[in-house]
C-alpha cells in the first residue's frame, strides 16, 4: 500500500503542477507585491494567461498528460481491498479529490488567519484553478462532483495496515522493452 501510496503521491504532485505553483496565480509581469494593471488582468482572467512562460507552461501540460496515464494505469490494473475485504473504488481519483479537498480546505483555513502565503493566490482563485484541472481527467471530474461524499478535510489516507494491493499487470509488461 504504502508502494501505491508513494506513485499516487508522485502522480498528483505532477498533475497538479501549475496549480500548487505560485505564479499561475499572478499576472503575466505582476510582481509579488503589485496589483494587476487592468490588461494584466484581462491576460490573466480571460486568457489564462499567467507569470508562467508559455514553454514552462507546455511542459507542465505534459506531465499532467503522463500523470493521467499513470492514474489510468493503476485504475486499470490495480486493485485494492480494505481490511474487510472490500474493494476501494477508483483509488487513483479517491486520492487526487482528497489531497484537494484538503488543499481548498487549508487555504481557506489559512486566509481566515490572515496567512495568505503565494501572491495573489486567495481560496477563489485556488478554487478556480482546482475547478480547471479536475475537468481534464473524467473519473476524477465525476468523483469531485460527488465530493460531500468524501470524508473529513484530511490528507492522512487513514491507517494503511491489513489493505491488499494487487496488480493485474506490471509496469514492466505494459511497456515494449527491447
Amino acid at each position: 500500500m504504502d508502494g501505491l501510496l508513494n506513485l499516487l503521491s508522485l502522480a498528483a504532485l505532477n498533475f497538479l503542477g501549475n496549480v500548487l505553483d505560485f505564479r499561475t496565480y499572478s499576472a503575466p509581469n505582476q510582481g509579488e507585491d503589485e496589483v494587476a494593471t487592468a490588461e494584466q488582468s484581462l491576460l490573466l482572467n480571460k486568457y489564462d494567461r499567467c507569470h508562467i512562460s508559455g514553454d514552462e507552461r507546455a511542459s507542465m501540460c505534459y506531465v499532467r498528460g503522463i500523470a493521467i496515464a499513470i492514474f489510468d494505469w493503476i485504475r486499470s490494473n490495480c486493485t485494492v481491498k480494505d481490511p474487510g475485504g472490500n474493494v476501494v473504488e477508483d483509488v487513483a481519483s479517491y486520492f487526487v479529490n482528497r489531497l484537494l479537498r484538503a488543499l481548498l480546505c487549508y487555504k481557506a483555513c489559512a486566509m481566515r488567519h490572515h496567512l495568505v502565503g503565494a501572491p495573489h493566490c486567495d481560496t477563489a482563485a485556488l478554487r478556480k484553478q482546482v475547478e480547471n484541472v479536475v475537468k481534464v481527467d473524467s473519473p476524477l471530474a465525476k468523483l469531485w462532483a460527488a465530493k460531500d461524499d468524501l470524508p473529513d478535510h484530511s490528507l492522512a489516507f487513514g491507517p494503511t495496515e491489513g489493505y491488499v494491493v494487487s496488480w493485474s499487470a506490471s509496469p514492466a509488461e505494459c511497456c515494449e522493452l527491447e
